[in-house]
């Protein structure tokens, strides 16, 4: 699998969701990749085993340590596998991307340890708008955390008025 993908989409909500059918196969496809396996359970390594909860904020941290927001090129949507990602962040002590990348890598070092990881793809301004934004969620013993790392970097952003959990 390319480290990266470049691939038409078509407009709108059938868009947002041929992107997140692509983002779920990366995310899974990352699974049998040992960069990505060893990575998640050495992220999580600081926490108790067995602890779900601290799981999911060790893998939260790390991401906000270890990720830095940058959009796509104009009018291009681009997709990055974990593997890449990690190496990105081995060889230079971060990875780059847009909130579809912090989605993907996210659900992968989640699932790596053995977490049920879902996308929340969002859209702003008024009901009905269309989706803009993703980002992961992890569920621990006592819930779900989100994991949207990118977002808080854009203050602009008003409130969200759509949202749609996809497994991943």
């Amino acid at each position: 699998m390319p480290a990266q993908t470049l691939k038409w989409i078509p407009p709108g909500d059938a868009g947002s969701f041929a992107t997140l059918d692509m983002m779920r196969r990366l995310a899974n496809a990352a699974l049998a990749d040992p960069v990505v396996v060893k990575t998640a359970r050495s992220v999580v390594a600081v926490a108790g085993p067995r602890d779900r909860d601290e799981h999911a904020r060790a893998i939260k941290r790390y991401m906000q340590e270890s990720f830095q927001f940058v959009s796509d090129p104009r009018g291009v949507e681009t997709l990055s596998t974990p593997r890449a990602m990690l190496l990105d962040i081995q060889r230079r002590g971060m990875a780059q991307g847009d909130c579809d990348e912090a989605a993907i890598l996210a659900a992968a070092l989640g699932k790596a340890v053995g977490l049920r990881a879902q996308y929340v793809v969002v859209g702003f301004y008024q009901r009905g708008a269309p989706f803009v934004h993703v980002y992961t969620i992890l569920r621990g013993a006592t819930g779900w955390l989100s994991l949207d790392v990118t977002r808080p970097m854009r203050p602009d952003l008003p409130p969200v008025t759509r949202r749609k959990h996809v497994e991943v």
